[in-house]
């Protein structure tokens, strides 16, 4: 079984790794379901986790009903976290 932690700091990212998850799902305000995390959080959790990073791509809480320009907002997301190492 693979066990995914969703985290939203990178000391819990390094605590759910030392606790054995097998990856990490990269978040911001996990309290709302979560979100599109900040860039320097993906930076740390890549350049420090020796574990497989996901990263939520969420625009904002509310629903998951998405218009064009949010659409366009997350194809940009998903490009900038693949160059750093996501």
């Amino acid at each position: 079984m693979l066990l995914e932690i969703c985290i939203d700091c990178i000391e819990s990212a390094l605590v759910a790794e030392q606790g054995g998850a097998h990856r990490i799902e990269i978040c911001s305000s996990l309290s709302s379901g979560g979100t599109t995390p900040s860039l320097g959080l993906v930076r740390q959790c890549v350049q420090r986790c020796q574990i497989p990073c996901m990263v939520m791509i969420r625009p904002h809480d509310g629903g998951f009903v998405y218009s064009d320009d949010d659409i366009r907002s997350m194809l940009h997301d998903i490009d900038v976290v693949k160059e750093l190492g996501v």
